[in-house]
């Protein structure tokens, strides 16, 4: 007889009876063999596989985001186009969706409208930004720089906007930040970002130090902070910002996205604000911020704007005379040594008070040290602050003759003549200009070569026309006048000149050495370190001498040669070989 067929369950038993004499994890395979577990295990996908993905996928976006999303990438590509319309960076730099994210690349949870914003955002590319000026920097509202999630870095970034390393602040899945953290140093080092929440389509503001507060119109006895651009963040029961409830807890600090960013818009076309003025002020642009706005509106902005007369203008008032024609390089000489107020509003001490209070100070630290060595090293550094101070002022009085002899009754120029000393001063950028490099030559190891000719092909167009514009204000001013044009050194001069600077260097090294060897001599032998400390200030000014009397020789061998390509090349190239250390 065959034996008597066994069911599921007998079959399933006796395989973890068997199981029991092997190891675990081949009991476990059989136990999991079973049909039982089979058949449960296959339940369980069947209908727990939806609620599994929808745990580890984003939430799905509302069919009102998408509108929302929408809109906040127009308002964006608003303000980028109106930068590139004031001609502050090239439209070549925006570049606009979709676009592919490397999601995989984003360290931290992204909802589907942060993905989403992301494909369909306009980004503006550094590349492009730093091709179209050699200084350009890629910030531009307030220290913020410009945002391009095509780049990893920024993917990373994101996840991090505040840079707070996770301890006081962590993004949340369904924030994105619209402008990434500069470190350009702007205002001291603080910078703002502006930080989107998708799912309350609302902006929040961090400017480096804390978080923005909108200024609450309607409530005069709150406190108000004073920041960049403030206009930007009122707030009243007419004029809405707050994007929350008042009794919400950061009610104050979640602006309405689109409010917010038409308020910027506004603000740069308006010309409450330009991107000059929101970037980059901590290297300057060579042009005040108010006489931007001033040759804005001149040239048409903003539905008749001349971008090229505007460009020449911006070219020439960088160039402009300050009002004191032949005199000017001792007012900066008196400048740098007495101090003032900076364009920033610090107090700039100046080079003589800066030394006069480090000797007390110097004096008291040798006073008290008790090695010897120091003691010595101090009282050197003391006095040699002390000789710095005798030629800082004796260099402070020549300045001050100079303008006393230049600038009779404070007037270095005539009356209406700034025009000459204006184009002077052009003439001689146009001049260097059309000695420069050609841009192809210029632009031939440049990564993004056609922006790279773009931006000299303006540059030269730009230059061209300002010294036009210049010179017949300048010649129509002496036909009415009976002046002549000033004239710009010849090569002969220029050589002579920078011999003869030279030579006022060298003559006052002999002098120096010897202060230095009696100062030498008064120290104790064997006190050989503060002994080597005067040692080497003394080579150091034997060296220079040396080196001032062979530049010198150069210069008239040069001279002598007649060559005045070589003349030119050199008098344009501060590291010309024929001048050593001479800065002309």
């Amino acid at each position: 007889m065959s034996p008597e067929p066994k069911s599921g369950f007998d079959l399933g038993r006796r395989a973890t009876l068997q199981a029991e004499n092997v190891s675990p994890l081949k009991a476990f395979l059989v136990r999991l063999s079973s049909p039982f577990n089979l058949f449960f295990i296959f339940i369980t996908i069947l209908f727990g596989a939806p609620q599994i993905y929808d745990a580890l996928s984003p939430e799905p976006m509302r069919p009102t985001q998408e509108s929302q999303l929408q809109e906040v990438a127009s308002l964006l590509d608003d303000i980028y186009s109106t930068l590139v319309n004031m001609t502050f960076m090239p439209a070549t730099a925006i570049k606009r969706g979709p676009h592919q994210i490397n999601v995989t690349a984003i360290p931290c949870a992204r909802d589907s409208a942060v993905l989403r914003l992301m494909e369909i955002m306009p980004f503006v590319d550094h590349a492009e930004l730093k091709a179209s000026a050699p200084a350009f920097e890629v910030d531009w509202f307030y220290g913020g720089e410009f945002i391009d999630y095509r780049r990893i870095d920024h993917l990373q970034s994101g996840c991090d906007p505040y840079r707070a390393k996770g301890t006081w602040h962590q993004v949340r899945d369904t924030e994105v930040q619209l402008t990434d953290w500069g470190w350009g140093g702007w205002d001291s080092d603080r910078t703002h970002v502006l930080l989107y929440d998708t799912q309350i389509n609302a902006i929040q503001v961090y400017e480096g130090e804390h978080t923005v507060s909108l200024t609450n119109e309607d409530n005069p006895h709150r406190g108000r902070e004073h920041y960049a651009g403030p206009d930007l963040y009122k707030h009243s029961f007419s004029q809405p910002l707050a994007a929350l409830s008042t009794d919400d807890f950061e009610w104050d600090k979640w602006f309405d996205a689109p409010t917010f960013l038409k308020r910027i818009l506004h603000a740069y076309q308006s010309l409450a604000l330009t991107p000059w003025e929101t970037s980059n002020r901590e290297d300057g642009w060579g042009v005040n911020g108010t006489i931007i706005k001033s040759l804005l509106h001149e040239n048409g902005w903003r539905h008749s704007f001349n971008a090229d007369h505007f460009n020449a203008d911006l070219i020439r008032v960088r160039h402009a005379d300050p009002g004191r024609g032949p005199a000017e390089a001792a007012y900066q000489s008196i400048k740098t040594l007495t101090g003032g107020i900076t364009e920033l509003g610090f107090h700039d001490p100046g080079d003589i008070e800066y030394t006069r209070n480090s000797i007390p100070r110097l004096d008291e630290t040798a006073r008290q040290t008790k090695d010897e060595e120091q003691h010595w090293y101090w009282l050197y550094r003391a006095v040699s602050d002390r000789w710095t101070l005798e030629r800082q002022e004796m260099e402070l009085e020549e300045a001050q003759k100079t303008i006393e002899r230049l600038c009779p009754n404070d007037e270095c120029i005539a009356p209406g003549d700034k025009i000459l000393w204006d184009f002077f001063h052009l003439e001689k950028v146009y001049e260097e200009a059309q000695r420069a490099m050609p841009a192809q030559e210029a632009c031939n190891k440049a990564p993004r070569y056609d922006t790279c000719i773009a931006r000299h092909n303006n540059e030269t167009r730009w230059l061209h026309l300002a010294y036009e514009n210049s010179k017949s204000e300048a010649l129509t001013h002496c036909a009415s006048t009976g002046c002549t044009l000033l004239p710009q050194q010849s090569l002969e001069e220029k050589m002579l000149s920078s011999v003869g600077r030279l030579h006022d260097r060298l003559i006052q090294h002999p002098d120096q050495v010897k202060r230095l060897q009696k100062w030498y001599d008064s120290i104790p032998e064997h006190l050989a370190t503060a002994r080597e400390d005067v040692r080497k200030d003394i080579d150091r000014h034997n060296d220079a001498a040396q080196s001032e009397a062979e530049s010198i020789e150069r210069l008239r061998q040069l001279f002598k040669e007649g060559d005045r390509e070589k003349w030119q090349r050199c008098m344009d190239d501060q590291g010309c070989p024929y001048l050593g250390m001479l800065f002309t």
